[in-house]
């Protein structure tokens, strides 16, 4: 999961690490997750944005992540003045992978969010020292959590596919209820599923278990009850596919980098909060917009990961560039 397929962070993580998170929440009547308003929400993307500034590189006119200094250098100088760009991009970093020991950086985006949910609470409540105290804790656990993911160096994926409706990611389209429906027919006794899908890329992903950084993280889960004699029914016609093309809107504003082309897609269905399994034989050709499970979904095979995983940690060096 790359940190442009939306919140990856929610309550539940929040509050097996502080125990009254919700109570607290709830009590205040604050929004914490599942809403472009919520605490979490823009505590994330603040996390993204410190992120990024603190890993500005003062160069030329493009840093290409992955490209050598040389050809860049050749093909891109056109003679601009020196400017700061970041040396990697958000949609680069991955904050869940398969590798589940690799979890620096979402770990420090917790204690973000914590030090900021603390610090507001106090400011509403002045006189709630424990509030106070609160927000102390979680600023020191989110700088050693900080120095931690700089001793690590940050995940990065070359060659980045955000997730169907990437929710950070500009022009990824919308994956949402309307996308899961049912029809008649096939044998479901009736039953309520879960059912997200990623992107593919082939010739790179070559099979489920050696998927080789072809794969997208899943798409938000969409849960669809079934009735009997129903069967599900998906359809994508409201996503737009990666391209493997830097969308024109956003140019070279960042930097550059090389995204991946989705070629395929894969659908993943589970009952309502268990495992997802994979449905369709092969990856489906991105021309095939809709796609009906031939009866009851298989729920046995292969089960939905993360998606790519980094392909290095990059280093941070605390050191200022001259000119």
């Amino acid at each position: 999961m790359l940190f442009v397929d939306g919140p990856f962070v929610d309550a539940r993580d929040l509050n097996l690490i502080d125990g009254e998170f919700n109570t607290v929440a709830a009590a205040e009547g604050i929004v914490v997750d599942g809403s472009s308003d919520s605490v979490i929400y823009h505590s994330t993307l603040a996390a993204g944005s410190e992120f990024t500034g603190k890993i500005q590189n003062f160069s030329g006119y493009l840093v290409g992540v992955g490209v050598n200094s040389n050809h860049l250098a050749a093909v891109l100088n056109i003679l601009s003045t020196a400017i700061n760009r970041p040396r990697a991009l958000l949609n680069q970093i991955t904050v869940k992978e398969p590798n589940v020991t690799r979890s620096a950086f979402i770990r420090w985006v917790r204690y973000y969010c914590l030090h900021d949910f603390y610090r507001n609470l106090y400011f509403r409540r002045v006189k709630e020292e424990r509030f106070a105290l609160k927000m102390g804790l979680y600023g020191a656990e989110r700088e050693k959590h900080f120095r931690t993911l700089i001793n690590n160096g940050f995940p990065v994926v070359l060659s980045p596919m955000s997730c169907p409706g990437a929710i950070w990611d500009y022009g990824a389209g919308v994956w949402n209820t309307s996308n899961v429906t049912t029809v008649a027919g096939g044998s479901d006794s009736g039953n309520s599923y879960d059912v997200s899908i990623t992107w593919c890329n082939l010739p790179t992903w070559q099979s489920t278990y050696n998927q080789n950084g072809g794969e997208s993280g899943p798409s938000l889960v969409v849960n669809q009850a079934v009735a009997a004699n129903q069967q599900l029914q998906i359809n994508i016609g409201s996503l737009n596919p990666p391209t493997g093309l830097i969308q024109p809107a956003i140019g070279t504003a960042q930097g550059i980098y090389s995204p991946q082309q989705a070629t395929h897609w894969n659908l993943y269905v589970g009952t309502t909060g268990q495992s997802r399994y994979l449905q369709n034989v092969s990856p489906i050709p991105i021309a095939t917009t809709s796609y009906t499970c031939v009866g009851p979904p298989s729920l046995i095979g292969f089960i939905q990961n993360q998606g790519q995983p980094a392909q290095y940690d990059f280093t941070m060096m605390n050191v200022l560039f001259r000119g």
